[in-house]
């Protein structure tokens, strides 16, 4: 018996020095991990400290941060940042200076990359210290987008179609006038070369005006006629995406005959774009009452028949729009504005503009 209870004991020993060596070896773990978890925070706290210091220095606008914790046991901070990157910026040495500004103050620059996408263009960037990946820091700039809709085609198949259908390779809205002797002949070929096509529907200006419109909403018209007028209209430009008015400083003022196009147009399954002929006009609130998806013209470009102008116009409109915001440009099937896109195009920065049709910035 004495000896039995001699193994109970020793077995007991042994097992409670077993369970003191584990509490020990936590203890000691534990007291490791504490130790390096304050180093790495001493560490963290400095290289977070110069990469605010380069950021105020850089002056751009802070969208977004965040500090969270990452890993089980050895539980670490890992910053996040989103900055705007300002319109003026120059994009081609952005990603050279960031490398540079961070480098000098110490900062480890693991990885740097940029993607040049649909909305926005980016930098993203991964900072820390020797191996270690410490803060994540993303600068975007989000494109200003510009539909050019181009009013008046129909009259000809000419010189000026071909200077736009086929000398020119970015989006365009090409806006054809319903009656005219080239007007589905023109919807085909914009449409074979996939641009976006809408209906330029002639309406009553203020004061006198020239006739010989097979199509055009008058004052004083039945709202019977007026639907009956715009259906046709609709038919005879194959294709037709959306409509924007012609003219219409008068009609577009009134709610009676608005409301009876913007009806057909919303069945028709159409967007609407108001030309913003007169400025007190009625007829975008109208559209988004009835739930059409809509936009309105924000510039004319080319109230003056001059390459510089209208290129001027286009910089000049570009200045006023927000980053991310959708605008719609309006002019015209002339030669000189086609001469005037094509410069534009050419040196147009994609980085930051992005030229769309209109159904892409319609609400």
């Amino acid at each position: 018996m004495g000896s039995f209870e001699g193994k109970v004991m020793k077995k007991s020993r042994l097992v409670l020095y077993s369970l003191l060596l584990c509490v020990l070896l936590g203890i000691g773990v534990g007291l490791w991990i504490q130790s390096q978890t304050g180093k790495y925070l001493e560490r963290w706290e400095l290289i977070d400290a110069k990469i605010g210091a380069g950021i105020r220095e850089l002056a751009f606008p802070v969208l977004e941060e965040e500090t969270k914790r990452v890993g089980f046991l050895f539980s670490v901070p890992q910053g996040q940042k989103i900055l705007e990157i300002p319109f003026n910026i120059s994009l081609d040495r952005l990603p050279q200076r960031l490398r540079q500004m961070f480098s000098q103050r110490g900062v480890k620059v693991h990885k740097i990359k940029t993607r040049n996408l649909k909305n926005r263009y980016e930098v993203l960037m991964r900072l820390g210290w020797e191996k270690k990946i410490t803060h994540t820091l993303e600068f975007i700039l989000k494109k200003k987008k510009v539909a050019l809709l181009i009013d008046d085609f129909g009259y000809s198949n000419g010189p000026v179609v071909e200077a736009f259908l086929d000398e020119l390779s970015i989006p365009l809205t090409i806006s054809i006038i319903p009656g005219t002797p080239y007007a589905n002949l023109v919807a085909e070929k914009a449409h074979k070369g996939k641009q976006e096509i809408f209906v330029h529907l002639p309406m009553q200006p203020q004061g006198e005006f020239k006739g010989g419109y097979r199509w055009i909403v008058l004052d004083g018209m039945s709202e019977t006629k007026i639907k009956k007028l715009v259906r046709e209209a609709i038919k005879d430009v194959p294709h037709a995406k959306g409509l924007n008015n012609h003219m219409g400083s008068l009609i577009t003022t009134q709610e009676q005959p608005m409301r009876a196009i913007l009806e057909v147009v919303k069945r028709e399954n159409l967007y609407f774009v108001d030309s913003r002929t007169a400025h007190d006009s009625v007829a975008l609130s109208l559209a988004r009452g009835l739930g059409v998806k809509s936009a309105r013209n924000d510039c004319f470009l080319d109230n003056h028949q001059e390459i510089e102008y209208i290129k001027e116009r286009f910089y000049s409109h570009l200045e006023s729009l927000k980053g991310g915001r959708g605008s719609v440009a309006l002019c015209h099937a002339t030669l000189t504005t086609a001469r005037a896109i094509k410069e534009i195009a050419s040196h147009l920065e994609k980085r930051k503009i992005d030229l769309v049709f209109v159904s892409e910035v319609v609400e």
